[in-house]
């Protein structure tokens, strides 16, 4: 295998990280941008530095085993320690090891970070030094603010929380949180400083994409997702969506200030999920409504 190389993007990349003090990095894009590779590579380079612990998470932990897994793996051998750093990994705590040359030894954890079967607690009980939620786009915000809690340990490393994305609508926390500057769950001010987003496109990584997979595939796409995919901007609206996030807002009203009681008529509608597969079924979607006495039915 050819010596690793990174590309001038990712050269780029890594001198305005090793730059900011920001705690929270946001890489988002295209789709094949080497996004995912340039972080599991930062944090084995974290890793070898001292001893530290580091979690790789996904939305559910079978993904992060499988695909987190194999980029870590391509990464040791893309960076040449295959047979110089020793590595084993831990399946029933879904653990790699690396064996530092002084003696010591950094942990690389697996972590799922779905809410249906609470697997986002399993970040309890241990600290890290680098958090990074790849495909944050389909992770929620509450488990992602709950691991936050884990980074901790006490070492020479910048605490670090990576996050990478193909972006979502601007109605996503990671819209809010890296450019509005809002904490998603209260709309609390955050720390600009504290927060650094880069944008990493395909075009960005061509030298390592086969040229059909862009002039094929990315850019025969739709406009909407070629926005996505290829040009890696956030969308302004949800394809589809029966409500906008300028009305709900509007007429959003906080519980605490409402009395439920001047309403005549509450439903409750329900859209089930139609599969039962543990991590992989679709979300439930519940919603509420009610019309206040003496308004005119509609």
């Amino acid at each position: 295998m050819a010596p690793f190389k990174l590309t001038a993007k990712q050269r780029e990349l890594t001198s305005a990280i090793a730059a900011t003090d920001a705690m929270n990095i946001l890489l988002y894009g295209g789709s094949r941008s080497g996004k995912t590779f340039w972080v599991v590579q930062a944090i084995v380079k974290r890793a070898l530095r001292c001893e530290s612990r580091h979690g790789l998470c996904r939305r559910n932990l079978q993904d992060a085993r499988t695909k987190l897994g194999d980029t870590l793996k391509d990464v040791f051998k893309a960076m040449g320690l295959i047979e110089t750093v020793h590595w084993i990994h831990k399946a029933k705590i879904d653990t790699y090891v690396i064996y530092l040359p002084d003696g010591g030894e950094s942990e690389i954890k697996m972590l799922g970070m779905d809410t249906k079967d609470r697997q986002f607690e399993k970040v309890l009980g241990d600290e890290y030094s680098s958090l990074y939620f790849n495909e944050a786009n389909d992770i929620a915000f509450d488990p992602v603010e709950y691991a936050s809690s884990r980074l901790a340990q006490l070492n020479v490393l910048k605490k670090r929380f990576f996050f990478d994305c193909n972006p979502p609508t601007k109605s996503h926390w990671l819209y809010k949180m890296f450019f509005k500057y809002e904490n998603p769950e209260d709309g609390t001010k955050l720390d600009p400083e504290d927060l650094f987003a880069m944008q990493v496109n395909p075009k960005d990584n061509e030298e390592n994409i086969d040229p059909n997979y862009i002039e094929k595939v990315l850019k025969k796409m739709s406009k909407r997702k070629q926005k996505k995919f290829w040009l890696g901007e956030f969308g302004d609206e949800a394809f589809g969506k029966v409500f906008n996030d300028k009305d709900i807002n509007k007429y959003r009203v906080d519980p605490k200030d409402f009395d439920h009681r001047v309403l005549d008529r509450i439903i409750i509608a329900v859209d089930p999920n139609v599969t039962s597969t543990p991590g992989r079924s679709d979300d439930c979607g519940i919603v509420d409504g009610g019309k206040i006495i003496g308004e005119d039915d509609i």
